[in-house]
Formats: C-alpha cells, sequence, structure tokens
C-alpha cells in the first residue's frame, strides 16, 4: 500500500496503517537513534519514544508525503531529550 494512504488511514485512527507504516522504518529509526547516541541500549529507549511520540501527533502531520522526514525528526528530538536528560544527571 502507497505511505500516503497509509499515513491518512493512521490519521484517521487506524492502528493497523501506523504500525506498518512505522515498521517499514524502524530500522532508519534505530540507525539514526545510535548514530547520536553511541549504544545499543539508548537507541532502543528512543525507538520507544519514537513509536509513542510519532502515533500521538500523527494527526498533526500536515505532509503525508513528507512522513519519514517527519519520523527522523521526532527520533532526533527523542535523542536529543535523551542526551539532555543524561547531561543532568552527570551534574
Amino acid at each position: 500500500m502507497e505511505i500516503i494512504d497509509l499515513v491518512k488511514r493512521a490519521q484517521r485512527g487506524d492502528g493497523i496503517a501506523y504500525l506498518e507504516l512505522y515498521q517499514q522504518y524502524e530500522d532508519d529509526i534505530y540507525r539514526t537513534a545510535y548514530v547520536y547516541l553511541g549504544n545499543q541500549e539508548d537507541a532502543l529507549d528512543v525507538v520507544q519514544e519514537t513509536a509513542y511520540r510519532s502515533y500521538k501527533f500523527i494527526g498533526k502531520l500536515k505532509e503525508p508525503q513528507h512522513f519519514k522526514t517527519w519520523l527522523i525528526k521526532i527520533t532526533i528530538s527523542c535523542a536529543i531529550d535523551l542526551l539532555r536528560k543524561r547531561k543532568k544527571e552527570v551534574h
């Protein structure tokens, strides 16, 4: 199924469509998180947080054709949030 169609279905509350979409990009999300964080455990935490945030806010995505870019931006944001949290814990 076309990405744009899946996004639109997911925006209407179709959890199966969302899951299918997310799974297509899960490896990209993990790799991005790993580049930022440098370890598997933190990268997996970011994968989970990205899944949560993207599911929660998919209705706000205005351009379905940019789903992957939007998802990677969420991933980077989650990774940066985790780095900031870890920095505060150290100081």
